[in-house]
């Protein structure tokens, strides 16, 4: 008798109590130590989003429970008689598709739920049934596997033995196959809570080339008694059959797993290979930092297709620092860590634990957070601007090139702020604002104006002269050069201003549309007027709209402000697009001269492209 013997009969010899307490001692200690336990929470949020986080890690215990109840089960059988065993197991539902087992040739499909060993050797007790099995890596265990298998008439085929197979299917026997793994090589891709996973191609391919029947099944425990539901068999008559049949497979399960949680094998990465991905999104709120992670979703989406999920949530400074000291501390997941999240977070917490498979902050205050939520996820962290800490642990950190930021492996450089330029939502944007316009003439040029702010809250006499000029500058050129306007402010612009631009323009016959964003705002207004406008004219102050215009059309910047109070990395950034070409600096006085000049020579700006430099760069990290 060799070890495996041993352990067997004792665990058949042992009462079902004192049993019972060592795999309930066995399972907490396993779920108070184990790091897998964070992949079944991880798929439980996911399968489960609208249930709390205490219910969650519930779950989770039990399904460690339930794990230790089939193993110990599957001990018990190498010594169980057949009566034992007929009397712990019963068809539920499905009689129907049970008569037909009887007959054979039918396709026993699958996933791992419950005690499926107890369940297969009944199954090979009532019906001729042989299944397809991996091999195992230890052959001393392969051996006692299969000794367990064969011991009740179970037929077992390995999965690379062809010939096996083709004899089995030749016979009047109903073959068994798992329909949640041997993924790797699959096309065909079918919903399971929600995401499009790939499902395995064999069963339904050896269902169609064999003329044979699928019968999905499951079983679930009540007490210490296993019951199966068999559910409605179907056929495959053509290959264009196999996606709908494995969304009907998965439909089957999926239902059956909602109502029974706790007997699912949650501890494997089934969604790992989804064909979408699921986005988080954590933003701490600020409009900026809000639309550049927005920004890298949507590109992300353009490579992947992508469920988005946006998260917003205030950090007090205490929680951000010590979101950093944890985030520079822990490198894999623990307890301790996980403990101290949810201690940090309080209330929040059960809204930030999400799934998913790629979480995406922007500025430093959640970045330590995306980080660490990731991490228990078992996910990839795409950061943009820079983390307080860890930075080499993050699988992303896209960075402005006018930022100091030491070059890794995982740092990408871009110009100015990121932004998702989409020429077809642009075009729609401009459609939608073409509605707004406060005249339909028909100029053959127009310019878009982006006015923002001066950088110091106090503006000086003559920045106010600067505007003053600028504002009379471009009434001349427009009425000159017969040039619609499209002019729009920034919510950081001063009344003063704001004050002044309705004064000269609102009755201005060439003033296309002028909107004033402090006191209506319009979400297509920016984007229309840039799919509007031949040409764009920003004031200096703002990165984010400098970035966006030299994205879509030929842009000049304008210094209406004094440029004195412009920080150096912002002198970098301006520096960087007039020496490369992306821009052109105009000042007030030389305005109608450059303008002239551009419309003669049509266009000679480059176009900025932050874009598709981050689209190549995710298509090498997401594998496509």
């Amino acid at each position: 008798m060799n070890s495996l013997d041993l352990i067997s009969r004792i665990v058949y010899i042992l009462p079902w109590r004192v049993s019972y307490f060592v795999l309930r001692g066995v399972s907490f200690l396993y779920y108070i130590f184990c790091r897998r336990k964070y992949l079944i929470i991880a798929n439980l949020r996911l399968a489960f989003p609208d249930l709390a986080m205490k219910k969650i890690e519930r779950i989770a215990y039990e399904n460690l429970f339930e794990s230790a109840l089939r193993f110990w089960e599957f001990l018990r059988l190498r010594y169980m008689d057949r009566e034992s065993l007929k009397e712990k197991v019963e068809i539920e539902e499905g009689e129907e598709a049970w008569q037909e087992l009887k007959e054979g040739r039918r396709i026993l499909v699958g996933v791992h739920m419950g005690s499926w060993e107890l369940v297969n050797s009944y199954f090979a007790l009532n019906i001729p049934c042989a299944i397809i099995v991996r091999r195992q890596k230890n052959k001393a265990l392969d051996k006692f596997v299969n000794l367990i298998r064969r011991r009740y008439n179970l037929k077992i085929i390995y999965e690379d033995d062809l010939k096996g197979l083709a004899r089995i299917m030749r016979q009047n026997i109903n073959l068994g196959l798992v329909f949640d793994h041997g993924t790797r090589k699959t096309k065909i891709y079918a919903d399971f809570f929600s995401r499009q996973v790939p499902v395995p191609i064999g069963p339904l391919r050896l269902a169609w080339r064999f003329k044979r029947k699928i019968i999905p099944v499951v079983v679930k425990r009540k007490g210490t008694k296993h019951l199966i539901k068999l559910f409605r068999p179907v056929a495959l008559e053509k290959e264009e059959d196999f996606s709908p049949v494995a969304n009907y497979l998965n439909r089957c399960f999926e239902e059956f797993i909602r109502d029974n949680p706790i007997g699912f094998l949650w501890a494997y990465k089934r969604f790992k290979r989804a064909k979408d991905v699921q986005l988080i999104v954590f933003s701490d709120t600020k409009a900026g930092h809000r639309h550049q992670a927005l920004s890298l979703a949507e590109i992300i989406s353009q490579v992947r297709p992508a469920k988005v999920r946006l998260i917003e949530l205030r950090l007090r400074r205490g929680q951000k620092v010590v979101l950093d000291i944890i985030n520079l501390l822990l490198r894999s997941p623990s307890n301790l860590g996980f403990w101290a999240l949810k201690i940090i977070l309080g209330k929040s917490f059960n809204a930030v634990f999400h799934y998913g498979d790629i979480f995406i902050s922007c500025g430093s205050t959640t970045a330590s957070l995306a980080r660490l939520v990731a991490l228990f996820m078992g996910a990839k962290t795409f950061q943009i601007l820079r983390p307080n800490s860890a930075r080499k642990r993050y699988d992303l950190i896209i960075i402005p090139e006018h930022d100091e930021f030491s070059q890794s492996k995982n740092v990408l450089r871009i110009k100015g702020a990121l932004h998702s330029i989409s020429s077809e939502k642009e075009e729609k944007a401009g459609d939608r604002l073409r509605n707004y316009l406060w005249q339909q003439k028909d100029f053959s040029l127009k310019i878009g104006i982006f006015i923002g702010a001066p950088l110091k809250k106090s503006a000086s006499e003559r920045s106010k002269k600067e505007c003053e000029k600028f504002i009379q500058n471009l009434k001349a050129f427009s009425l000159s050069e017969r040039a619609g306007l499209l002019i729009t402010t920034s919510r950081r612009t001063p009344l003063w201003l704001e004050e002044k631009l309705k004064e000269e323009f609102s009755h201005f016959s060439h003033t296309l549309f002028l909107l004033i964003a402090n006191e209506k705002n319009y979400d297509f207004a920016a984007s229309g007027i840039r799919a509007l406008s031949s040409g764009l004219i920003v004031s200096a102050d703002s990165i984010s709209m400098i970035t966006e215009a030299a994205s879509s059309r030929d842009t000049f910047v304008i210094d209406l402000f004094s440029a004195a109070s412009q920080s150096p990395k912002h002198k970098r950034f301006l520096g960087s697009l007039l020496q490369e070409g992306y821009v052109r600096q105009i000042s007030a006085d030389s305005l109608p001269q450059e303008l002239k000049v551009w419309q003669r020579k049509k266009s000679f700006l480059k176009c900025l492209e932050n874009d598709k430099i981050v689209r190549e760069h995710l298509k090498k990290i997401l594998g496509k």
